[in-house]
Order: structure tokens, then C-alpha cells, then sequence
């Protein structure tokens, strides 16, 4: 079994998409479905429950994700200690889907214009807890993550930027009172919410639970991990989220979503710029650290 094939499995089963694990990893969708058909002939067992709109791993599936994380970090350990990929003028570097979202074009477009005559730089997505990890083993130089005000980023090298603000949002189709309604009303609709784990479905969590209630209460609770599946069942008004400020801003100001705030509940979560203890300064890694800080000095989100 070729590791690119379990490497698409894995995207696969955390897009929980054929067309989203395609983009990702650069193949067509056609590519992305032969390798999975090929390892379901090969174990000679279904691996992806294809009965819901997002694909989600069997019971046997759910073995193979796990098995095939492991391989691909020990083969990710192996390039690193053996010396196989040159890293002097490479950065990997990596972020949470918001930021990707959000500002990584733009940063992407002051980065190119730079003077950097054979720099090789790698971009990926994951979430907080996968990209501590990836420190962790020297697989990435620089990342940026949304967490929750408690994660622990100690043994690296961090640089605070800017809050990732949170409100909840709706369609503008969606009733409600008031301009600003009770918390209590928002029950009354569907749900529509990120993975569990995810640090916004967490800080989510814990406001329901200051409130005595739990996600059970919503009219519905959908979960997807879909962006846009998600933000187009929104402008339908197909229910209620609780979203990064800067992915809904657009539609905001179109006036086709509208957003909610309560005083007594949290609405941020830290953003933090992170790099190894071990980074030396000025190197490719502190380059695009600083190219990342310039940007938010000068948009004037930080002083």
C-alpha cells in the first residue's frame, strides 16, 4: 500500500469530502476515488459510510484512519532524521482553515513579491491539536492557530496576534423578535456547527453550558465539517451558527447575514503566531513570521 494512498484516505475521512480531499492534495476527484476504491478491493471492505450528505469512515474504516496517521507520521520522522529532504531554504509552514481563509491570500500576495530566489515554500491546513504536533517533530517551521485561551503554547516560540472574534450568525430570513433577542430564542431554530473538537464547537459548548443548557436543545444540531456547505445552508436560512467574525463579514455587509452578541458570554478566541524553540533568527521561517506581523501592523489590526 503506498502511503499516497493512505495519505488520501486520511483527507478524505477529515474533509469528509471526495471534491474537498482532491483540492487539498492537488489530484482530481476521479484520482481520489480509484485510490479509495483500490484500498477497499485490497481489505476487501467497505472504509467510508457514503449513506450521509459527509462521508464519515466505517468501523473498519476508523481502524485504517488511525493505523494510517501513525504511518504517515513515522514516514514524515524518517525524512527528517535521515536527512532525505534538503530544509535550508524550504518552510513548511502551517494554519488553522480560518486564517487560511482569511488572510492567508493576502500574506501570500505580499510574500511573492519578495526578493527570495529559490525559496521553497509548502502550505497545509489542520487543526490546533495536529499542528502542535507537527512542531512537536520539526515536520513544519511556522504556523498560525486559533485556540482556546487555555492551550498551552509554552515550549514554543509564540507572538500574539490578534483575536479571532466569534458571533453568533443567521440568515437574514431567520425571525427573531428583536434586534437584539434573548439567548433563549436562538433555541427555538436549527443549529448548524463545526466538528466536535474544534475550538470554536468548544468555547461554543462552554456558553451553553454557563446558559444550563447543551446543543441538545437547539431545534436541531447539524454538524458538518463543510465551510461552505455550511455558510450556503446559512444564507438559505437553514439555521443559526457561531462563526469566526471574518468568515461572515462579506455577507454581513451585503446584509444577507446578521450576527448576535451576549454580554455574558465568550466571543473570542486566541490567535497566536508560533515557531520551534529552536528557530534561528532570520531564517525562512522568522521571514514569513514577519511578513505575517507587517501585515497585521499594517491593516492596523495590531500596533
Amino acid at each position: 500500500m503506498e502511503s499516497s494512498y493512505l495519505k488520501t484516505f486520511v483527507e478524505v475521512v477529515r474533509t469528509g469530502s471526495v471534491t474537498k480531499a482532491a483540492g487539498n492534495i492537488n489530484i482530481s476527484q476521479s484520482a481520489v476515488t480509484r485510490r479509495i476504491q483500490y484500498m477497499e478491493k485490497q481489505y476487501k471492505c467497505s472504509l467510508l459510510d457514503r449513506s450521509a450528505v459527509q462521508l464519515k469512515p466505517t468501523d473498519k474504516g476508523q481502524i485504517l484512519f488511525e493505523k494510517a496517521l501513525k504511518i504517515i507520521e513515522i514516514e514524515q520522522d524518517l525524512e527528517l532524521e535521515i536527512g532525505s529532504v534538503e530544509t535550508s531554504n524550504n518552510l513548511s509552514f502551517v494554519c488553522t482553515p480560518t486564517f487560511g481563509v482569511a488572510f492567508l491570500p493576502q500574506i501570500m500576495k505580499r510574500w511573492v513579491k519578495g526578493e527570495r530566489r529559490g525559496a521553497a515554500l509548502t502550505l497545509h491546513q489542520d487543526m490546533p491539536e495536529g499542528i502542535v504536533k507537527s512542531l512537536r517533530r520539526g515536520a513544519i517551521e511556522a504556523a498560525v492557530i486559533e485556540h482556546c485561551p487555555e492551550f498551552c503554547l509554552d515550549e514554543f516560540q509564540t507572538v500574539t496576534l490578534p483575536n479571532d472574534d466569534l458571533v453568533f450568525v443567521a440568515g437574514s430570513d431567520i425571525k427573531l423578535s428583536s434586534f437584539q433577542p434573548q439567548f433563549e430564542e436562538l433555541l427555538g431554530h436549527s443549529f448548524l456547527g463545526c466538528n466536535s473538537g474544534c475550538c470554536t464547537q468548544i468555547i461554543l459548548e462552554r456558553n451553553l453550558q454557563s446558559k444550563g443548557c447543551t446543543t441538545e436543545d437547539f431545534k436541531q444540531f447539524i454538524e458538518t465539517s463543510e465551510l461552505d456547505l455550511l455558510l450556503q445552508s446559512l444564507l438559505s436560512g437553514a439555521g443559526i451558527s457561531f462563526l469566526p467574525l471574518v468568515l461572515v463579514q462579506p455577507f454581513i455587509d451585503k446584509g444577507q447575514l446578521k450576527t448576535y452578541r451576549f454580554d455574558d458570554l465568550l466571543h473570542y478566541r486566541k490567535r497566536s503566531l508560533v515557531m520551534p524553540a529552536s528557530t534561528i533568527e532570520g531564517n525562512l521561517a522568522c521571514q514569513f513570521a514577519e511578513e505575517i506581523i507587517s501585515y497585521f501592523v499594517e491593516t492596523r489590526q495590531i500596533g
